[in-house]
Order: C-alpha cells, then structure tokens, then sequence
C-alpha cells in the first residue's frame, strides 16, 4: 500500500510540475508614461499603473485588458479601462541585436476609456498604436506610442504620446 502511495504522489508531482512549467505568462502590471493634449485631461504627464490580465494566453494573438489609476503632476487623478492586442510578431526582426534576450516585435493596438475621478465622469476614449513593442515571453517593453484621443464633452478630437510602457507578468 505505501509502495502504490509513493508511486501515485511521484507522478502526480511529475503531472503537476509539467502543467505549472508549461503554462503561459497571464496577469501582472503596467506601467506607462503619457501625455496628453485634449481639453478633458490635464496636459501634464501622467504616470499609470495597471492590472494587466491575458484572458486567452494560449492564443498567439491574444488580446490583454487593464485597469488601473493614472496619476499626473497636479492633482488630477484618472481611472483606465482598456483592451490591447498585437497586430502581429516578428520572431526575427531587425532590432534584436540590441536586446541581450529573444524577444517578439509585436507591434500592437489599443482602444481604453478614461474616468475623472474628480469629477467621477467618463472623459474620453483614448485608440493607442504601439508601433514600437517587445515581447520577452514575460515583459513587455513599448517606447513612442501615438494616442487618438476622443473627448466626450466637446466631441472633438486630441491626441497624446505614449513615452514608454511595461509590461511585467508575474503569474
């Protein structure tokens, strides 16, 4: 009875450790700075931290959603709600000798709402090309990302830059 017992608790840990090594990288945070020019947000550099979550990680093309707070110099306080996805991966591409690991050029696009917590209204919808993006497996690195902004108090359009971005996955 012991024998089979060591035996059964073996190969379960041999199943589970290759299920947990195997899996995909699916939820963690982000950290991005952007600046904005439209009337409803401040003009000054915003600092967001997001919950950053991958509900299909093993879709090659999988979508991720975030949450989170973006925070500028005064105190002007917004909540984000967003979706990404990549447009498409470059395995071999020409900037990988300028990283020490493999990493993907997944340039990608991004549609977000922006809430004044202010004021606690919806301001604006924020489209975001990300036309400079890494993929490292479990990090995620953007720099110069462009902005269309939609304000939807005067119903026009702005724009915004998007400095740098990263992605961690923890788990």
């Amino acid at each position: 009875m012991r024998k089979k017992m060591i035996i059964i608790l073996l190969f379960l840990s041999m199943v589970t450790q290759g299920i947990l090594f195997a899996a995909p990288w699916w939820g963690g945070y982000r950290v991005a700075f952007d600046g904005y020019a439209v009337d409803a947000i401040a003009t000054s550099e915003h600092l967001s931290f997001d919950l950053n979550i991958t509900p299909f990680p093993n879709l090659s093309y999988s979508p991720s959603v975030q949450a989170g707070l973006a925070m500028s110099a005064g105190e002007h306080l917004l909540a984000t709600l967003g979706a990404d996805i990549p447009l498409f991966k470059l395995h071999t591409h020409p900037f990988q000798s300028f990283f020490r690991r493999t990493s993907a050029y997944t340039p990608t696009l991004g549609l977000a709402t922006i809430f004044d917590l202010n004021t606690e209204e919806l301001v604006a919808a924020v489209l975001t090309l990300q036309p400079l993006m890494f993929d490292f497996s479990d990090k995620q690195v953007g720099i110069l990302g462009f902005h269309a902004v939609w304000d939807i108090k005067t119903e026009s359009w702005g724009w915004g830059l998007r400095l740098f971005e990263i992605s961690h996955y923890l788990w």
